[in-house]
């Protein structure tokens, strides 16, 4: 049970690691292995993936990736490797020696997305089940950055179950996707086809990209403290973690509402 500060005040229960619900991935673009620490010495209990951020660690030495792997798994938090290094390798006909350097190097989860490169569906599936067989958790970025028009459910749920039934962990609800639905500010019109998504698919299997205060506010409002997020900048789980337990303006103060009913 973990200890908070104020032991004589009841909090929401949250989920031990390893969670199915209530996941939190986030990602870092190049931060100082101190700042890295810090973050982790106060939050680290919160973080179940962390994402050396995808292409943005390739300008540095590997000591340096290394070294945070190391740290994260002294955390119990899972390195994550972001889908755009699969995608650039593929392009440049190098898949076989990412999947092995991925596995050789200890990264526990990763990501197949297909941003900028499209993978043939076949290959797509044979990827998902090498990298599940290779005891990698596996994740799929589902959706377009700049979608045209919302999603319709019952079509994403048949993509997304499909991937799910070959070994992906979770799917990951692309950023734009989201904010077509419902907007950065949680204000958008049509809240009823993300809610019904995840009424088809479930919500352990889906995690949303979010890292707006607003956004993930209606997250927690709507779908409470269930709702698996990624893409939180490293540094901002002390203001997001709170909202799980109905502390902060953006969740209406919600710990207080079972003592103010009449």
């Amino acid at each position: 049970m973990r200890q908070h500060t104020y032991p004589y005040l009841t909090l929401a229960e949250r989920e031990e690691k390893p969670r199915k619900v209530g996941r939190t991935l986030v990602q870092d673009k190049g931060a100082s292995l101190a700042d890295m620490e810090n973050v982790l010495k106060t939050t680290g209990p919160y973080i179940d993936y962390y994402k050396p951020s995808s292409i943005y660690h390739a300008i540095f030495p590997e000591e340096f990736t290394f070294r945070k792997i190391e740290m994260l798994k002294e955390y119990d938090i899972k390195p994550f490797m972001g889908g755009n290094v699969a995608e650039l390798a593929y392009a440049q006909g190098t898949l076989e020696e990412h999947l092995a350097y991925t596995k050789d190097h200890g990264w526990e989860a990763t990501e197949i997305s297909e941003t900028y490169i499209s993978f043939p569906e076949d290959l797509k599936i044979d990827l998902i089940k090498r990298c599940a067989d290779d005891g990698l958790e596996v994740f799929y970025e589902w959706g377009l950055k700049l979608p045209t028009k919302p999603l319709i459910p019952e079509e994403a749920a048949e993509q997304i179950c499909r991937y799910l039934e070959a070994g992906v962990s979770v799917a990951i609800l692309e950023e734009g996707e989201v904010d077509m639905l419902i907007g950065k500010d949680g204000e958008g019109d049509y809240p009823d086809r993300l809610k019904k998504l995840f009424e088809l698919v479930g919500p352990e299997n889906l995690m949303v990209e979010s890292n707006e205060l607003k956004q993930i506010g209606w997250f927690m409002r709507e779908m409470g403290t269930v709702i698996n997020i990624g893409n939180l900048n490293y540094d901002q789980v002390a203001d997001i973690e709170p909202l799980r337990y109905g502390i902060g303006r953006a969740v209406d103060y919600a710990i207080y509402q079972p003592y103010l009913e009449t």
